[in-house]
């Protein structure tokens, strides 16, 4: 069999998820040529893919020996360093491929995530302004950035990083991929029809571009009433015709506000010490915090959620629909809370990072947030609907779990498998904590929870929000 024939064969098995014998391929070749580049890349890979990183970068540090002048190489080797842990030979080798190949965006973006990881985010935003600059419609160098400039605490930048990434997903121009854009513009939910219409509706009612907004509501009404009239799934695709009736506002940022408050966002009375001491000692860790804002960052926060049209996570079965960072929710405010909370919980929160943030609106007639644990090491979780809006004023909250998800689970099995996680709480104490604006808890994110059962008023500004930050990693 020619080296060729070898290569082919190899590569074949590697897609179609055989590894291992795409690797006996790969070693096979490298018998009689020991020195052979193309088996030694694809070694390597197959290596990383079975768990092997030793090999793989030994692998790489021999073709590197023959084409030190490959910048692909270097970024490949950096990429395997990085994964074991060994970030300084991985900056190292990230710089020699850039060194090469100046305009080298891949490795550019790779050097600064890492350098970004290592707390060096000064450093990491110059490599993301120098991908940029070569590339200005890469998507995800912008959301790095957003990041690497949050941990500088320049948050309005940040933000603005976020939303030009916001825009290149979801603006006219976007450049998703064509399965991408598919499922963000073209299919649809009844539940998420109805939270946009009452968005419009809002929107118009404030004066909030009207010559825009109002000549859509008919659309998104007319879309509506086709859904409701053949019951089918949960997330339908649109029909050409309804994708065109929606296209100019549909799940795109046609309106995100930016309301601003000087001073800081956390109310000054809050106890950061005694809420560690009560979730140190608390068993379980379960902390119950009332006031957490200002009014006037209540406010604030409670503005933007209700006027930007960031409202796109519409597939989850308990029919509330998302906000999440990396898709429109990172804005100013939410950015600076995010590190409040860091710097008045230092002991709790000071050594984990910021993993990602959220907000969810529910629908009254729909069931909300089903049981399951989260993949961080704690959350912060708080409401910012009016109390009026909750008739049932005991309940409407969170429904906690005194059982930990066993550490060993995967995600799918803690967040999603419903028959094992009720197996596993059946019989453990349910810690009830009922709905209140303007309340936090403050909880291991590994203890089981779930929305409670809820009755809110109708209309837009009674729709139940809750916002969720997490900090670190599971079981940290």
């Amino acid at each position: 069999m020619t080296d060729e024939t070898l290569m082919q064969q190899a590569v074949a098995l590697l897609r179609a998820g055989r590894p291992r014998e795409a690797g006996r391929c790969c070693e096979q070749l490298l018998a009689e040529q020991p020195e052979h580049v193309p088996a030694l890349r694809l070694r390597a890979h197959v290596a990383r893919q079975c768990g092997d990183p030793v090999t793989a970068a030994r692998s790489l540090q021999t073709a590197l020996r023959q084409v030190p002048g490959s910048a692909e190489l270097w970024a490949e080797y950096a990429t395997i360093l990085a994964a074991g842990g060994d970030f300084d030979g991985a900056l190292e080798a990230y710089g020699r491929a850039c060194a090469i190949r100046p305009d080298f965006v891949e490795a550019l973006d790779s050097r600064g995530i890492v350098l970004t990881h290592v707390g060096r985010p000064g450093e990491a935003i110059r490599c993301f302004d120098d991908a940029i600059a070569h590339a200005p419609r890469r998507l995800p160098t912008y959301l790095h950035r957003g990041e690497a400039l949050r941990q500088t605490g320049r948050f309005d930048a940040a933000a603005k990083s976020y939303r030009q990434a916001l825009e290149l997903r979801r603006g006219p121009d976007n450049v998703s991929p064509e399965e991408e854009r598919e499922y963000l513009f073209g299919c649809a939910s009844a539940h998420k029809l109805r939270h946009d219409i009452e968005q419009l509706e809002y929107l118009v009612g404030r004066g909030i571009q009207p010559e825009r907004f109002a000549p859509e509501i008919e659309a998104y009404r007319d879309t509506l009433a086709e859904f409701e009239s053949e019951p089918g799934d949960l997330v339908r695709r649109l029909t050409p015709a309804q994708r065109a009736r929606l296209g100019r506002t549909y799940n795109r940022p046609t309106h995100i506000a930016t309301p601003g408050v000087s001073g800081p966002l956390l109310d000054p009375g809050l106890d950061g010490a005694d809420i560690e001491r009560r979730y140190r000692t608390g068993k379980p860790e379960i902390v119950v915090v009332d006031g957490l804002l200002r009014p006037e960052a209540l406010a604030a926060i409670r503005d933007f959620c209700l006027e930007s049209t960031i409202w796109y996570e519409f597939s989850k079965t308990g029919g509330y629909i998302g906000s999440y960072m990396d898709d429109g929710f990172a804005g100013e405010l939410t950015l600076r809370l995010a590190e409040e909370l860091r710097e008045r919980l230092p002991g709790l929160l000071g050594n984990h990072p910021l993993l990602n943030m959220w907000a969810y609106r529910y629908d009254s007639r729909m069931s909300g947030i089903q049981t399951h644990a989260d993949s961080a090491a704690v959350n912060v979780n708080f409401w910012i609907t009016p109390d009026e809006a909750n008739l049932e004023p005991e309940r409407g909250g969170l429904e906690l779990y005194t059982r930990e998800a066993p550490l060993d689970w995967d995600f799918e099995r803690y967040n999603e498998d419903q028959d094992a996680i009720a197996r596993h709480v059946a019989g453990c104490e349910a810690v009830r904590v009922p709905y209140r604006e303007n309340r936090a808890i403050v909880v291991n994110s590994n203890l089981f929870h779930r929305t409670d059962d809820f009755h809110f008023r109708a209309g837009f500004t009674n729709r139940r929000i809750n916002i969720t930050l997490l900090y670190g990693t599971r079981g940290s």
